[in-house]
């Protein structure tokens, strides 16, 4: 926002505008305690260190972009990052076309009348959505992927009349484990992690024994996992009781580009992440989750849903569909709170699917799979192996490196990110785990560098 200096006098004119004397007089309502023990004193260095008027706009300017130049960003800095946030090449056509101005709407399209553009293209994402997960029904885009699953989480739970009790697969993200626990922690259920065994695969024999004990009304998995292993959805499901629903979190959409989806598979519900179709990393966010689930649990899925119908011209029109008054008024009854959606981020990602079509996707999952395989022949020659040797990658695992901090900050000094330290994440027996991802904008010398860096 740029900035808009006042002269005393034009202070003076705004203050009488808006009835009040001073400043103080604005931030009356704070608590005197609050504001007597406030320290609004900014650090800006050395260089002002006796400041007492403040920075005029261009050293506030000049300070903001010094600060903003100690991070490395995405454009230089070779980087091999994943584990829930992935980096994808995004065409030109995607950016244009979401500035177009039929899609300039309200953020929520309350009414149809005015919002066809907005509606339209949430309706082609919830449609999109269920193509690719293999399920009969998907709502607007939720926040999300961590957020979606919670609320998988939570409609289990009120489709449960026996347990309110969760299962979560401790090789699922942090992220998405942690989110699950905040959104629970009123609830009256008991969340319990179901291990992983040495390949890095669900614990299915303790699995079995929680079945047992808890009765629980879902179990939550990640496909992949955290690892980049792609579980065995079919065999996990045979194992669930008809009360327990098997909830899919899909924190790589493009994935299910080359492997069966979930829905074909048992999945009850599928959840999961879709920014990197379309969206870049941006520090992390914002993204746009995904809720698909079978049809007979329609009444119960959170969010909203877009519908297709005819106006009374017999033209075709979309509208909000199946949403309650509760989830806008009477919220404490409601089957959801989200009273929004993620809909620049879910246009962004229909555009981009729309732009690929089902051979374009499928051929992404190519050249993330082809680049993952020549990365391991490639360490494996140098003596670093996948921590879980087996067949189920897809584009990231975790590989072993001797000396992994001192090869890391090495790598840190040739401007090169090559992964995720798993011991931050896991603990003392991921000490030399790294979890590498690569992704479409990697080529064969960047690949060839980053294993000349780890095997040194």
């Amino acid at each position: 926002m740029p900035s808009l200096p006042l002269t005393q006098a034009e202070e003076q004119t705004a203050f009488k505008t808006i009835g009040v004397q001073s400043f103080d007089d604005l931030v009356a309502t704070i608590p005197p305690k609050i504001r007597e023990n406030a320290s609004f004193r900014l650090d800006f260095g050395a260089e002002h260190s006796n400041l007492r008027t403040g920075l005029t706009e261009h050293e506030l300017r000049r300070y903001f972009t010094d600060l903003a130049n100690k991070n490395r960003s995405e454009s230089s800095t070779l980087h091999f990052l994943g584990g829930g946030i992935y980096d994808n090449i995004i065409p030109a056509i995607v950016n244009q076309l979401a500035l177009r101005g039929e899609f300039l709407t309200c953020y929520t399209p309350y009414q149809p009348e005015i919002s066809q553009g907005t509606l339209q293209a949430i309706f082609e994402f919830q449609t999109l959505m269920t193509r690719i997960t293999g399920m009969p029904i998907a709502n607007a885009s939720m926040y999300d992927g961590p957020t979606a699953t919670a609320e998988a989480a939570l409609m289990a739970q009120r489709l449960s009349s026996t347990n309110q009790n969760i299962l979560v697969a401790a090789n699922l993200s942090g992220d998405y484990r942690s989110v699950i626990k905040t959104f629970l922690s009123g609830q009256k259920n008991i969340i319990e992690e179901v291990p992983f065994n040495s390949n890095g695969l669900l614990d299915t024999d303790h699995l079995t024994q929680q079945l047992q004990s808890l009765n629980p009304c879902a179990l939550i998995v990640s496909f992949p996992n955290y690892f980049g292993s792609l579980e065995d959805l079919a065999i996990i499901k045979s194992l669930l009781p008809k009360t327990c629903l098997l909830v899919v979190a899909v924190p790589d959409l493009s994935t299910l580009a080359l492997f069966e989806p979930p829905g074909t598979l048992g999945a009850d519900i599928v959840t999961g992440e879709a920014h990197q179709l379309g969206t870049p990393m941006l520090f992390g966010g914002p993204h746009v989750g995904f809720f698909a689930s079978k049809r007979e649990y329609l009444r119960q899925m959170p969010g909203r849903l877009v519908g297709e119908t005819q106006d009374n011209r017999g033209q075709r029109c979309y509208t909000l569909t199946l949403s309650t008054r509760e989830q806008h008024i009477r919220r404490d009854k409601a089957t959801s709170n989200i009273c929004t959606n993620q809909g620049l981020i879910a246009l962004r990602t229909t555009i981009y699917l729309s732009f690929l079509g089902k051979q374009g996707f499928q051929k992404l999952g190519k050249i993330n799979y082809s680049l993952f395989n020549y990365l391991t022949e490639q360490l494996q020659r140098k003596q670093i192996h996948l921590k879980f040797p087996h067949d189920s990658y897809y584009r990231e695992g975790a590989f072993e490196v001797p000396n992994l901090e001192s090869r890391f900050k090495r790598c840190l000094e040739n401007n090169l990110v090559p992964g995720i330290r798993l011991r931050e994440k896991f603990g003392p027996e991921f000490e030399n785990a790294l979890l590498v991802t690569v992704n479409p904008k990697h080529t064969q010398k960047d690949i060839d560098f980053l294993v000349e860096n780890l095997s040194s």
